[in-house]
């Protein structure tokens, strides 16, 4: 819902959606990335109810990867849902510490798109404080 207010120029929806249904509620954080991760395939198997979105984020449910690929790719200025996708791949990060450090995660192109969407792009703060642990954890993952 929240991303469609955004196309109907309700951008608030959003940043309150982020705020207060997400941020400092490990069950809001963990319906929203079983959510998402079911919704690109990365869940193993088909699910009949939205049961499975309260299931807590175990290293063997998921990998993760699908997810990462998903949301980098939506790193993009001026997409509405991009704060979204920001918030969602930061939880991610947390969930999956060491998922920058698995084959085939291409982190020079999600460096870039994070530096893009810093450089450019009018984010909230906490945004912007996401983006920038994002980057933190990228560059870590260098070393």
């Amino acid at each position: 819902m929240a991303s469609v207010a955004v196309r109907q120029g309700n951008p608030e929806r959003r940043t309150n959606f982020i705020e207060h249904t997400l941020v400092d509620s490990d069950p809001g954080e963990t319906a929203n990335l079983n959510y998402r991760a079911y919704w690109v395939g990365g869940l193993p198997q088909l699910h009949g109810d939205d049961a499975f979105m309260a299931a807590p984020v175990t290293p063997g449910a998921w990998s993760g990867r699908r997810l990462l690929a998903h949301l980098a790719g939506h790193l993009t200025p001026g997409l509405g849902f991009s704060e979204l996708c920001v918030h969602t791949l930061w939880s991610l990060f947390t969930v999956r510490p060491h998922l920058l450090q698995a084959a085939g995660v291409d982190t020079d192109v999600l460096r870039e798109r994070v530096d893009v969407l810093l450089d450019g792009a009018t984010l909230t703060t906490q945004a912007r404080r996401e983006l920038d642990a994002v980057r933190y954890a990228v560059r870590l993952s260098k070393t």
